[in-house]
């Protein structure tokens, strides 16, 4: 950000609302979903100076300007989430891992166990 504000100070910025919905239609009887990205500008403004910890930019509202601000510092932007596959864990998935583990925490012991003992007897 740093280095795009100096190349650009004195030049517009716009904020830009991006959202992005899910659409789901059927045809031939198939489900099919869809993204759908909606771009707007929402308001623009002159770089007054480099963007760092404090910066100014004039072309805005005082309440555009403080809402801008509030999502910015609390970086409260919306991300889309979207569910792309749902599965069910049972009991047997923590016991596999658990069995898998064992040749880990064998090694892990017998190094510790190791250690400890050269540490102790070499001075």
């Amino acid at each position: 950000m740093l280095q795009t504000t100096m190349e650009h100070l004195g030049k517009p910025m716009s904020t830009v609302f991006i959202e992005t919905r899910r659409e789901t239609i059927q045809r031939d009887g198939e489900t099919i979903n869809r993204d759908i990205k909606t771009e707007e500008i929402i308001n623009t403004a002159t770089i007054q100076g480099i963007f760092k910890n404090r910066f100014q930019i004039s072309g805005l509202g005082q309440g555009e300007a403080h809402d801008l601000a509030l999502l910015l510092r609390a970086g409260a932007l919306a991300a889309p989430v979207f569910k792309i596959d749902e599965r069910t864990i049972g009991p047997s998935l923590g016991q596999d891992n658990i069995v898998a583990s064992a040749p880990s925490r064998l090694v892990s012991s017998l190094s510790s166990c190791s250690w400890s003992f050269t540490t102790r007897h070499s001075g």
